[in-house]
């Protein structure tokens, strides 16, 4: 496999988190799966990644105030792209906006990020599988 195949293949994930607290998590590999990691320091950094690469998941540390970032999550939420939230909650959080987003401690985050992977790597297999058997009609054209 190529270099520029094995990238294609590699999960990416984005953390949105002040440097000190991304050293922690510790996310190079997932049960010995390589996964692309992206350390940004703010939502629209964040949101850029999502709107030009095909991110396989959005880690953020809730201190950074996320009450700012909705149209991030909106924007994460209309590219399937499932949000894992970590940290102390600082501000005024509306309900809605953290609906879709897993909310773990910090020593949760690789077990979770290792399930959502799995889970979309399956749904990516079993849709090819799905579409590689499709049967084919044939028609029979009469003969007059």
């Amino acid at each position: 496999m190529s270099g520029a195949d094995e990238r294609n293949d590699t999960p990416l994930v984005v953390v949105l988190s002040a440097g000190s607290r991304f050293e922690k998590i510790r996310l190079s590999k997932l049960n010995e799966r390589k996964i692309h990691l992206i350390n940004v320091s703010s939502g629209y950094e964040a949101a850029a990644e999502i709107l030009t690469k095909p991110v396989s998941v959005l880690i953020t540390d809730l201190s950074h105030q996320i009450d700012r970032y909705d149209r991030l999550l909106e924007i994460a939420s209309r590219r399937k792209v499932p949000v894992v939230a970590f940290g102390t909650i600082t501000g005024v959080l509306n309900g809605a906006i953290l609906k879709d987003v897993h909310l773990v401690g910090m020593e949760q985050i690789k077990q979770i990020v290792e399930k959502i992977l799995s889970e979309r790597s399956n749904n990516a297999q079993m849709s090819q599988t799905d579409a590689s058997t499709e049967p084919i009609e044939a028609t029979a054209k009469k003969d007059d």
